[in-house]
């Protein structure tokens, strides 16, 4: 089975409200429901695609007091900020990230593989810019 989600946009909270817990609970929901359903019998694997913008570094103010910009050359100064808004997205969203695990843990349970591809947009590009960042989806495991 092949899910795919995009634009979801996690902020820090600093630029406004972000997607609510909820919202990743219903649509985890409806995969298990779907999941569920098939027949004549279960998927073998359920690979969910977040196709970018999952977590937003861009929309941050953080951006505001730097002075440094996201377009900016890569720099110490700049992995700084990103981390910050980054830890910050982790934090702001752990509930939301929580629903995907249990996603994960869910499918294990039912013997299901599990797997979250992650495709880089044009406002979470700077976590892979920086070691110390890592791999977007890596953060979803």
């Amino acid at each position: 089975m092949l899910v795919f989600l995009s634009d979801v946009h996690m902020t820090d909270g600093s630029s406004g409200e972000t997607i609510k817990p909820t919202a990743f609970r219903i649509f985890a929901e409806n995969i298990r429901k779907l999941a569920d359903t098939l027949q004549p019998q279960p998927p073998e694997e359920i690979r969910l695609v977040l196709l970018g913008d999952v977590f937003d570094i861009i929309r941050s103010t953080k951006w505001v007091s730097a002075n440094d910009r996201p377009w900016d050359d890569a720099g110490l100064k700049q992995e700084a900020i990103v981390k910050q808004i980054l830890n910050g997205i982790l934090s702001n969203n752990k509930d939301s990230l929580t629903e995907l695990r249990g996603l994960r843990e869910w499918a294990e349970k039912k013997k299901v593989h599990f797997d979250i591809t992650y495709v880089i947009g044009n406002h979470d590009w700077l976590i892979n810019r920086y070691p110390a960042c890592e791999r977007g989806g890596s953060h979803l495991d």
